[in-house]
């Protein structure tokens, strides 16, 4: 399922993760997802915040990462996703 595997690129090299809990909130405007394997934890949350045009959406939040319970990094998000 593609739905549930990301790739983040950490150190130069793209490390596969697997989705270990989604929740989305009332109306689907805000979404936390965990991804995780054996040295990584990944933490998205984000919310939408806006609408850009039809068939599309703005979307803010934050993305952290820790290695073996130890923040790694954190950065924030911005885009648009639709059709």
């Amino acid at each position: 399922d593609l739905d549930s595997i990301c790739f983040v690129k950490i150190k130069g090299k793209f490390t596969r993760l697997k989705l270990a809990n989604r929740i989305s909130g009332t109306m689907h405007d805000h979404h936390s997802e965990k991804y995780k394997n054996k040295l990584y934890e990944l933490s998205i949350d984000f919310r939408k915040t806006g609408d850009d045009g039809d068939e599309a959406a703005i979307y803010q939040g934050s993305m952290s990462i820790k290695q073996n319970n130890e923040a790694v990094e954190k950065k924030s998000l911005y885009g648009i996703c639709g059709c």
